[in-house]
């Protein structure tokens, strides 16, 4: 068979390129081991996870490849997937998933977010992936944990275990998939990850509290409280355990329990509220 010299032409201008790109990641990666030691050198422990910095690096490489024969979405995994295996660089990752037959989509979520080369644990329940990413003793036990996003599932009240004021209390971070498309299937329940680490503004994010409050409060009042502090909010989840009831609501925008619209909130509930507590922010996932 013969073969097409224009054809090897092209060939060879892809195969340059990609010599190109081989030489930037390598150029890359050694800025990130540099990073990270100047990380150590600071004191600076535990997982080097930055989601505002990752939200805003994703988000500009989408919008570089929007209308261009490119494909945006595939840019912008390529680029996740490098992202991943420059934080694994700097401190190690280790995944715990939940791992049931409702949920096995969960890990093939995980890889695609956090990297193939990572380490996995399949945990068979919340609290087995919950105790994982807390044992602090162990050094080799899984840091970051994935959940499904609170839905009409057997695990959709995990929320309730991660209520918790103190700094070292498991925080959402990040959403998987980062991406959509028009060929996301609409059947697939999204994860969280949760970890020890510190959520970040983005520029666009999502945060997530719950509220512990009288089962006489209506929705129609609870939105209204919400719409005067001017958030914008889903109610993902209630349980009502009477006389209370315990909601899990995603507000659109970066806010933590310091936030002026959240202490507005509180103070318009008053004595119908129990408890607030903020569960954690990541960046808003992206639509290609």
């Amino acid at each position: 068979m013969k073969t097409d010299p224009s054809l090897n032409q092209f060939r060879e201008r892809i195969d340059a390129i990609d010599n190109d790109i081989v030489a930037l990641l390598k150029r890359r990666i050694d800025v990130v081991a540099q990073v990270g030691a100047h990380k150590k050198s600071q004191g600076e422990e535990g997982l080097y996870v930055r989601p505002g910095r990752e939200g805003q690096m994703l988000r500009r490489i989408v919008d570089a490849f929007r209308g261009t024969e490119f494909h945006p979405a595939a840019a912008g995994m390529m680029w996740r997937q490098m992202i991943g295996a420059s934080i694994h660089h700097e401190s190690p990752l280790h995944i715990s998933v939940l791992h049931t037959p409702k949920e096995s989509h969960l890990m093939w979520l995980a890889r695609e977010y956090f990297g193939s080369f990572v380490p996995f644990t399949l945990a068979a329940t919340v609290n087995r992936v919950l105790g994982d990413i807390s044992d602090k003793g162990n050094s080799d036990a899984p840091n970051i944990g994935v959940l499904p996003l609170p839905a009409s599932t057997d695990n959709a009240n995990w929320w309730q275990l991660i209520e918790n004021d103190q700094d070292d209390t498991p925080k959402i971070f990040a959403h998987l998939p980062p991406i959509t498309t028009s060929q996301t299937p609409k059947s697939v329940i999204p994860a969280l990850a949760v970890a020890r680490v510190r959520p970040e503004p983005s520029g666009n994010d999502q945060s997530y509290f719950s509220f512990t409050l009288a089962d006489t409060v209506s929705t129609s009042r609870l939105q209204s409280v919400f719409k005067e502090a001017g958030l914008s909010v889903t109610f993902l989840h209630l349980d009502n355990e009477p006389p209370r009831r315990r909601l899990l609501v995603r507000v659109d925008g970066f806010y933590d329990k310091q936030s002026d619209e959240i202490a507005k909130v509180m103070d318009k509930l008053g004595d119908v509220l129990d408890h607030c507590f903020w569960l954690g922010a990541h960046p808003a996932p992206l639509e290609s």
